[in-house]
């Protein structure tokens, strides 16, 4: 029987294993989102140097290769969306035991982009204003300006189940909203207190990583490109935990099959299917 707690360092611990059990289901979507991330890094250096030079040869500010570049750049925007909500699908796959290939998988996630982006721009509105009033604030309050942050930190963690709600469950952008809500209202004290563990914990590692670092690199300067080298292979490794970590919450909780709107309609379908059987 599931329950309506998260379990957090549990939730942790099966994350770190169902990663390293299936590392190579989650590699080749980390390898795809890198390929395009760094074609999309080109192709934004690109856009940006036609802009400098656009005033001088077109009078509006902008050439056909601009707006080539904004689509290219809005698309890449969609794509990587997709890939990073295709980690969602992956443990979903895993943990329900289903064996779908990564193409399945890539396609069952962009037919939901339409509820993804339409939760995320209802969310991006609010957000992005919150982010301008906090950068104001800060510039004439630093303690107004690290309040606002708290508390805007606080109400994005409310919407954290979003995403889950809408792939596990295929459910809309207003209603996987008010799931996360629901989820995350039973659980707000777990979750601030464990991300507050989880921080002190990196921010110690962290500390000693940085102070060893800067020993060796005063013994030997070539030791940063070492450093680098084992940088980007982990941080390659490690990039499905945030979303395999939101899933595993997500289906740890004891959620109803079906929208309490519509729990008696599924009830009395229920009922009379038994009766005719």
């Amino acid at each position: 029987m599931k329950q309506e707690k998260f379990r957090m360092f549990e939730a942790l611990g099966d994350t770190i294993s169902t990663l390293k059990e299936n590392m190579s289901r989650y590699a080749l979507n980390t390898l795809i989102t890198v390929v395009i991330t760094v074609f999309a890094s080109f192709l934004l250096v690109a856009m940006m140097s036609n802009i400098s030079h656009a005033s001088y040869v077109y009078n509006s500010g902008f050439s056909p290769r601009i707006i080539v570049g904004l689509a290219g750049y809005l698309l890449f925007i969609v794509l990587i969306e997709v890939l990073q909500i295709i980690y969602i699908k992956i443990t979903d796959d895993l943990y329900e035991k289903r064996t779908l290939d990564y193409g399945e998988q890539f396609k069952f996630v962009f037919k939901r982009i339409v509820h993804i982006f339409l939760a995320y721009l209802m969310l991006a509105v609010p957000g992005f204003t919150m982010v301008y009033l906090i950068d104001s604030l800060t510039s004439v309050n630093q303690l107004t300006g690290l309040f606002v942050s708290v508390v805007y930190s606080l109400v994005a963690l409310m919407f954290m189940m979003v995403n889950p709600a809408i792939v596990i469950e295929e459910m809309n952008a207003f209603k996987a909203i008010r799931r996360s809500l629901t989820m995350m209202w039973k659980n707000i004290l777990r979750c601030i207190g464990f991300f507050i563990v989880m921080f002190l914990i990196l921010m110690v590692i962290m500390l000693l990583v940085s102070f060893i670092a800067m020993i060796f690199i005063r013994i030997s300067p070539a030791f940063s490109f070492v450093l680098m080298c084992i940088y980007i292979p982990i941080v390659f490794l490690l990039a499905p935990i945030p979303m395999i970590f939101k899933t595993i919450l997500y289906k740890q909780v004891d959620h109803k099959p079906y929208d309490q709107d519509e729990s008696i309609e599924a009830l009395e379908d229920d009922y009379f299917e038994e009766i005719y059987e």
